[in-house]
């Protein structure tokens, strides 16, 4: 029986954010992907936190009744957040992907001040789509408070884990890229630091090396029981 992989993309993305990636896994698994709720006709509407969990939870529930002998799940930005918490709650994940995950461990205010929302504006509209997109007010404070409820889901991953971060990533710094690193429970963990990538971290002009990297951690079998980081 072939194995599946799950695609979650970030706030203001879609899966076309996976560029190639969603065909090349194709060729060796099924690959499953969907629009997160409030996502649709490339505007922003108001959701909540709890829509984008129940949907992604109820996706990652319908491959689990599918019997696959393994299931892989690939999260950028927001959905590196989102799919933390399905690894931390559901043993059938065998392997976790984290592609720039959006993870922000700075206290509620600091989050929920100007700068917060100006940031997390500039990183919706110039970084996941790249063209204007409307994105409300109350749907920023859903991710920050997604965020700040869940930080600690990576503490209950016991998985291998792979993480990808892009030295050129603005909206994503290194300090919170090396919290999850430090702080996640799993045992096998290997962090790569790329050089030229900002946040769209799989679709950019090195995807043929992070492609590879991608399907080479889901091809092998006996994963090291260590924490590595590589600079590339």
């Amino acid at each position: 029986m072939k194995k599946a992989v799950l695609l979650i993309h970030g706030l203001g993305g879609t899966p076309n954010d996976f560029g190639e990636l969603i065909n090349d896994l194709n060729k060796n698994y099924d690959v499953f992907h969907f629009t997160l709720p409030g996502h649709k006709n490339k505007r922003i509407n108001n959701v909540t936190k709890e829509e984008w969990l129940d949907k992604s939870e109820e996706e990652l529930i319908k491959i689990i009744n599918k019997n696959y002998k393994e299931i892989y799940l690939i999260g950028h930005s927001m959905g590196g957040v989102i799919a933390c918490y399905l690894a931390s709650i559901y043993k059938e994940i065998a392997k976790l992907i984290l592609a720039s995950p959006a993870y922000k461990y700075q206290n509620k205010k600091d989050l929920c001040s100007k700068e917060g929302i100006k940031l997390l504006k500039n990183y919706s509209i110039k970084t996941i789509l790249s063209n204007l997109i409307k994105v409300p007010r109350k749907t920023f404070k859903e991710f920050l408070n997604l965020v700040i409820e869940h930080q600690e889901d990576i503490k209950n991953i016991k998985c291998p884990t792979l993480i990808l971060w892009g030295k050129d990533d603005k909206i994503v710094s290194e300090k919170s890229i090396n919290y999850i690193y430090n702080n996640i429970s799993s045992k096998s963990v290997t962090l790569f630091k790329i050089d030229n990538i900002a946040h769209n971290t799989i679709s950019n002009n090195r995807y043929k090396e992070i492609k590879n990297i991608i399907i080479n951690f889901l091809n092998k079998e006996n994963i090291d029981i260590k924490k590595e980081t590589i600079h590339i």
